[in-house]
């Protein structure tokens, strides 16, 4: 068995590749008392490739750490902006994994129906070009 597909055996949710944009903040560095400046130079500006349920793989050239907690905030399709706290789970150069801790019950929702939408229209497209 392939490492590729002894990972794949355990995820607990569909993953799908995307490009959103969003921001991650390190749970650090919050004040209520800082200038607009400092906060936009604690954010960083990231792209999200891959999305689940469970969480996302990001690229950013932010340092994080594993076992960092952010708060990251993306914008969903049809939906507007999610926000939600994560952990830094692995890193590979600027890539990083970060898992969901509490996403909120309606930003699930859309982020599910999200999913799935988007893994359906790739299965359609599969079929087109299989019907070429």
């Amino acid at each position: 068995m392939s490492l590729l597909m002894h990972v794949a055996e355990h995820r607990s949710h569909l993953r799908i590749i995307c490009r959103l944009i969003g921001y991650v903040r390190g749970m650090d560095s919050a004040r209520l008392s800082e200038s607009l400046g400092d906060f936009r130079a604690k954010n960083a500006d990231v792209i999200l490739q891959n999305i689940s349920l469970g969480g996302v793989c990001l690229e950013t050239n932010k340092p994080l750490e594993l076992g960092n907690i952010m708060r990251l905030e993306f914008a969903l399709p049809a939906h507007g902006m999610l926000a939600t706290f994560a952990e830094v789970c692995w890193i590979n150069g600027g890539k990083k994994g970060l898992r969901f801790l509490a996403l909120p019950e309606k930003g699930m929702i859309h982020l599910r129906n999200y999913i799935t939408r988007e893994n359906v229209a790739n299965k359609m497209q599969g079929l087109e070009h299989l019907a070429k």
